[in-house]
């Protein structure tokens, strides 16, 4: 639901210290951060190691570790959620493949007993842009 939007259009850019891109729920409504059971992103193929992402909202930077902990702050549906992808060089070309999956825990649905779950993946072509800072 929502998957051909989670990826923001041209948000692909590089910094001196990795690159980042923005992200949106693929979700109609808000959720906790640590509603985000896993998130996973790859360029051109190349798998992001998952202790060099951080996700950052509202300002606030977080490894994936961390906001797994958060209850009291949400991602909300027209929120962008900035994925940050440290120590990782792209290569220097005009287009990249971005592929982003997002596994998302939905608390007030239960589902056999459990809270419901989806995931989503999404794929696009994007330019890359340089960051005036990371």
């Amino acid at each position: 639901m929502f998957r051909e939007r989670m990826i923001i259009d041209d948000s692909l850019a590089v910094g001196e210290n990795g690159y980042c891109i923005r992200a949106r729920m693929p979700w109609y409504r808000g959720l906790p951060l640590s509603s985000i059971m896993d998130l996973a992103l790859a360029v051109d193929g190349q798998a992001a190691p998952p202790q060099a992402i951080t996700i950052e909202t509202d300002g606030v930077q977080r490894s994936l570790t961390q906001a797994a902990q958060v209850w009291n702050q949400s991602w909300y549906v027209l929120d962008d959620l900035i994925v940050r992808v440290d120590g990782v060089r792209l290569e220097d070309r005009d287009e990249h493949e971005v592929d982003l999956t997002l596994g998302l825990r939905i608390p007030y649905l239960p589902f056999n007993g459990s809270p419901l779950t989806i995931t989503e993946h999404y794929s696009k072509m994007m330019p890359l842009r340089s960051l005036r800072h990371d």
